[in-house]
């Protein structure tokens, strides 16, 4: 009997975590390129969630087999930041909702026409190249890249060729993404997803994002190493984009910091 009570008991807790897995929330920057000395970006705003609850948010039936089925929520946005990421402007574009967890294609259409107003509204914008695109696996210290938290601070910064630097976009009260709470208590300590690093012939924009690694316990012991995609094409700052990592009950944001060559 106790053994069944214990069964019972398993299979509703793994239940339970499989039905709240779904929900994560994630923000991207794009940074397409330097404009009178700010950095004008495509950012996009990713939310997951069941399929049903995606449908609320549009008012909208979603016509899906299995209303539990997971669906991502795109919302897309023209920003002009400042070179320390503290934000200056964010225009709503538009949103958009795809079914599924795979939606490298809908983040590509939605960062195309970001992309197009850009360079309509900013015609003498200098376009950024990539130099470089690595996944750290989420740790602390990876290549070119290492973060030193503070805990009695709450602070994070950030350790580049051996020159420590802040990170000013943690700290911008005016940014959309950030709440206080966060902020204060949990944003910082989040280790590293992925690094980018763009250059133009003035300045070099280093780009981290900072998201939560997976708690599952089948993940728990597994060894981690920075890798890098070869699949992703970074040859065109126009068409760069991709699909970050975002784990169950994921929550995750690039931030970056820029030297003036």
């Amino acid at each position: 009997m106790k053994n069944i009570i214990l069964i019972i008991i398993c299979f509703f807790t793994f239940v339970s975590s499989s039905f709240s897995c779904e929900n994560a929330e994630q923000l991207k920057l794009f940074p397409i390129g330097i404009y009178n000395n700010t950095v004008i970006s495509v950012d996009i705003e990713i939310t997951r969630r069941f399929a049903y609850e995606i449908g609320k948010r549009y008012n909208v039936t979603i016509h899906d087999s299995i209303s539990t089925n997971s669906a991502v929520s795109l919302k897309n946005r023209l920003s002009v930041y400042d070179l320390n990421q503290n934000l200056i402007s964010s225009e709503i574009i538009d949103s958009t909702y795809f079914i599924g967890r795979d939606y490298t294609k809908e983040l590509r259409k939605n960062h195309d026409k970001v992309v197009k107003l850009i360079l309509k509204k900013y015609p003498t914008i200098e376009l950024f190249e990539v130099k470089y695109l690595s996944f750290c696996d989420f740790q602390e210290k990876c290549n070119y890249i290492k973060t030193n938290y503070n805990d009695s601070t709450k602070t994070k910064k950030v350790i580049h060729e051996g020159k420590s630097y802040d990170l000013e976009g943690l700290k911008d009260k005016n940014n959309y993404f950030l709440s206080d709470n966060y902020l204060e208590n949990y944003i910082p300590s989040l280790p590293i997803s992925s690094i980018r690093i763009y250059e133009t012939q003035k300045v070099k924009l280093i780009t981290v994002h900072l998201g939560t690694q997976s708690n599952l316990p089948v993940f728990a012991n597994m060894p981690k190493k920075e890798y890098q995609d070869e699949k992703i094409d970074y040859s065109s700052i126009k068409t760069f984009v991709y699909q970050e990592p975002l784990n169950h009950h994921g929550y995750g944001l690039d931030v970056f910091f820029s030297i003036v060559k």
